[in-house]
């Protein structure tokens, strides 16, 4: 991985929890100082919490091969430059959290100006950026009117 260390929300906290403990079992003062590339981070080693799910950018444009597979055609056809080539692919593939998705489907829909503003309106009610991807996507489901959604 060129030496980044990809670490889930659970995980620091752990850490943050060990850290206090050890300086408390110590009887010391205890100073932390944490450095994220968060904004940089591309790669995710799991998605199992789901405080991350609000904050994870997926794929937006129907029949667009995902990254992964992308590449490894990519790499399958011999081609070099694999960075232009996920460039490329992250320029054509709309990325958005399944937050700003629901947004956008909104906003496309066909219809009267105040059902979208009502329907963004409950979507926002819901605080989506601390749903996990499961209840998120039942909700969205209850707002399109999808049979199988349930509320909060």
């Amino acid at each position: 991985m060129g030496g980044k260390v990809l670490v889930a929300t659970q995980e620091h906290i752990d850490r943050l929890v060990a850290a206090r403990l050890a300086a408390d079992i110590n009887g010391t003062n205890l100073i932390i100082v944490a450095r994220t590339d968060a904004e940089a981070a591309t790669l995710l080693d799991s998605n199992i919490d789901g405080r991350d799910h609000p904050f994870i950018l997926g794929l937006t444009v129907p029949g667009l091969s995902s990254l992964r597979d992308t590449l490894r055609d990519a790499r399958k056809r011999g081609v070099t430059g694999l960075e232009q080539v996920s460039r490329n692919w992250m320029e054509r593939a709309r990325l958005m959290t399944f937050g700003d998705a629901v947004l956008m489907k909104i906003q496309e829909m066909h219809g009267k100006e105040r059902q979208k503003r009502a329907m963004t309106q409950q979507w926002l009610s819901y605080d989506p950026d601390t749903l996990s991807n499961a209840q998120a996507r039942r909700l969205a489901d209850g707002l399109f009117g999808q049979t199988n959604a349930v509320r909060k």
